[in-house]
């Protein structure tokens, strides 16, 4: 069985079609005006909607290869680490946070 979490370039063609979560935290992130964390970033599919917000960005996953694909697309626009999500501290203060989940958001508002 292929697993889409291991391979970045199968994640993004499968969801290259995706604009609803994009509208969501597009509306969202427009509202809030603040700090973005957002959990499981993968290759940055919804970090450039929250980038072109212009919100300063925060993203953390666990796979090293995803991270290294964000970290290129974004050349120093927003931040990506390899990271946890289960522990991991920033030491600053977010106004969203999203996490990202077989195609489900959990927005918790500070």
């Amino acid at each position: 069985m292929i697993d889409i979490y291991n391979n970045p370039e199968l994640y993004d063609a499968i969801h290259s079609n995706y604009i609803r979560d994009e509208k969501f935290i597009s509306k969202y992130s427009q509202k809030i005006r603040g700090p973005v964390l957002e959990l499981a970033s993968g290759t940055g599919r919804l970090s450039k909607v929250i980038l072109e917000e212009g919100l300063d960005y925060t993203g953390i996953d666990l796979s090293k290869e995803f991270i290294k694909i964000a970290q290129s697309r974004f050349k120093g626009n927003g931040e990506f680490f390899l990271d946890d999500m289960r522990n991991f501290n920033l030491k600053k203060n977010l106004n969203l946070f999203s996490l990202d989940s077989i195609l489900s958001f959990i927005i918790l508002l500070m």
